[in-house]
Formats: C-alpha cells, sequence, structure tokens
C-alpha cells in the first residue's frame, strides 16, 4: 500500500509540473488537455483491453468521473496558468473535506477531535493563502479569475474522489482499469471534440510542448489508477488526508526549484497550517 501512496502523491505532483512546463511553451488548455486524455485512454486500452468486460455499473460511475475529471482538468490547468503552482495546489488539496465528509456521512468512518481540529487549520490555511499585501513580489497576485479557476477544480476534484470511492464501495475490489478506462473515454471526448470544431488553421497551430502534455498523461493514468486501488481498501478520511500532504510538499518544493515561486510570510504560514491539517485530519 505505501507504494500505492507514493505513486499518487508523485504522479499527482508530476501532473501540475508538467502542465506548467507546458503553460511555458504554449496557453493552449484544449490541446494540453485533449493529448494528456488520449495517452491516458491509450495506455489504459492496452492495459486492460484483454482482460475487459462491460459492467453497467462501473461505465455509470467511470462516465460520471470522466466528466467531473474534464472540469477538474481544464480549470486545473487554466489555474496554473494565471497562478502560482504551490498555492494551487495546496488549495486544492483541500477538496479531501468533500471525500472526508462522505466517509463520515455515508460510510460510518469516525469523526473525532483531530479531525474537527484539522478541519479549523485547513480553514486557516485557505485564510493564509489569499492574504495579500499591497505590493507583492515573487508570487503572482491573485485575481478573481484565478480564484474562480481553483474554485472550480476544488469542487470537481473532490466529487471525482468521492465517486472514486462509492464506485469502490459499492463493487469491490474490481474494475479498476475498467473504470479509468471510462473515464478516460469521456476526457477524450469532450477535448478531442473540442479541438476539432476549430478550424485547420488553428488545429495545427501551436503544437509547441507537446511531449509535457503526453507526460502529463502518462501521470494522471498512473495516480488515478493508484487512487482507486486504494480507495477500495482504505478508509476515505484517511487516504485522502495522506495524499494531499505529500502533493502539498511536492508542490511547494516543485514551485520553489522549477519556477523560483517565493512564498511571502502569510502564504508559508499557510504552508505550515496546511501540513498541520492534513496531519490532524488523518489522525
Amino acid at each position: 500500500m505505501g507504494a500505492l501512496y507514493l505513486c499518487v502523491v508523485l504522479f499527482g505532483t508530476l501532473q501540475s509540473l508538467f502542465a506548467k512546463r507546458y503553460s511555458e511553451k504554449n496557453d493552449d488548455s484544449v490541446r494540453f488537455n485533449a493529448v494528456k486524455a488520449g495517452t491516458a485512454l491509450g495506455l489504459f486500452v492496452v492495459i486492460g483491453a484483454a482482460q475487459f468486460s462491460f459492467h453497467l455499473g462501473t461505465a455509470v460511475y467511470g462516465t460520471l468521473y470522466g466528466l467531473m475529471l474534464c472540469g477538474s482538468m481544464y480549470a486545473g490547468y487554466r489555474a496554473l496558468v494565471v497562478g502560482p503552482m504551490s498555492l494551487t495546489s495546496l488549495i486544492v488539496s483541500f477538496s479531501l473535506v468533500m471525500p472526508l465528509f462522505y466517509g463520515v456521512v455515508f460510510c460510518a468512518e469516525p469523526l473525532n477531535v483531530c479531525k474537527i481540529f484539522g478541519l479549523a487549520f485547513a480553514a486557516a490555511a485557505l485564510f493564509f493563502s489569499n492574504c495579500r499585501p499591497p505590493q507583492p513580489t515573487g508570487v503572482p497576485r491573485t485575481c478573481a479569475r484565478w480564484g474562480w479557476y481553483v474554485a472550480l477544480t476544488f469542487v470537481t476534484n473532490g466529487c471525482c474522489a468521492i465517486l472514486q470511492k462509492m464506485h469502490q464501495v459499492r463493487y469491490p475490489p474490481q474494475d479498476c482499469t475498467a473504470f479509468m478506462l471510462f473515464a478516460m473515454a469521456v476526457c477524450s471526448l469532450v477535448f478531442g471534440f473540442r479541438l476539432l470544431r476549430r478550424s485547420a488553421p488553428g488545429i495545427a497551430a501551436h503544437r509547441g510542448g507537446t511531449p509535457y502534455a503526453a507526460a502529463a498523461g502518462i501521470a494522471n493514468a498512473a495516480a488515478g489508477y493508484a487512487t482507486i486501488r486504494l480507495a477500495g481498501t482504505e478508509n476515505a478520511s484517511v487516504l485522502f488526508p495522506v495524499i494531499s500532504a505529500g502533493t502539498i510538499l511536492c508542490a511547494v518544493l516543485c514551485g520553489r526549484l522549477f519556477f523560483r515561486e517565493k512564498l511571502r510570510r502569510p502564504q508559508i504560514f499557510s504552508v505550515i497550517c496546511g501540513l498541520a491539517a492534513v496531519v490532524l485530519l488523518k489522525l
């Protein structure tokens, strides 16, 4: 199980890293996500085609997951373009509260004092992450557009986690590959159709950065598969906080090392509160 947790954190962070790198080559979110989804779909077809068998419940959950994932992929990319990777990943990671409450309300998972304090720290982290000094340096100024993209990513990402848990609770522990295959097929159709609606010159333009999009697709496939495998055996109130803790640390390190993002004191305090939150939510 430890290897699966590491896989989710590592490849989940790599998705954001590749998206940020791609945005430096060109700002084409539709093409990025079309290539990303298509690459992930290809991997699941190669891996799962031989053992594939149609299951209606898995098809329904996989399709719903794919639709939510489309929103998360698009909004998450746009948020990374207009805002810093470290703060974007930090706030989106708190979408863990959605599957956490789902686990408590619908799966009878315990909500103890530590988790209540953890939610309080999460709220504090969200507050400090949006503190804006008069003349910020290093970190781009947060804006209404960035806030909208982050909020949309937050909600759709949380819904994705809930759908993964719902599927594995109802059909444990099967059809993981088929679930992701349906989801990636939906994402490929949505972004592929959107890409093809452009004029021929528009499709041919701005091909720079495609390897980053393909790499993000590989990372997406690995992280998604590992997450749904864990969702079948781990409590939601433990699984998603642990993933979030690792993702926060990796995102902050990547933002600093690869993009020279400098966090001011409120944002540093936000990261500290965020780490405290996910540790308490795990207890």
